[in-house]
């Protein structure tokens, strides 16, 4: 996409958002598999949505001449 949309100023980036995303559908999903315990999920280990779409929107205002083409986005507890 990016060889095909890029000459015609498009600014394309394969953003890789690596972990679970705090959403009413985790939170569903926690709650449908943790029926009668009080499971506590670890500070910083669910990503935002609003910190996904601050990235996105620094993306978009990058300069022409220093371009993100790839970028992971993972929580903080994640291990490496």
């Amino acid at each position: 996409m990016a060889r095909e949309l890029g000459p015609k100023g498009v600014h394309v980036t394969h953003l890789v958002v690596d972990g679970a995303v705090d959403s009413p559908a985790i939170q569903a999903h926690r709650h449908a598999t943790t029926v009668g315990q009080d499971v506590e999920i670890a500070p910083d280990s669910l990503m935002n949505l609003a910190s996904i779409a601050e990235t996105y929107w620094a993306l978009s205002q990058q300069s022409r001449n220093a371009r993100t083409f790839e970028l992971d986005i993972r929580p903080f507890v994640e291990p490496f």
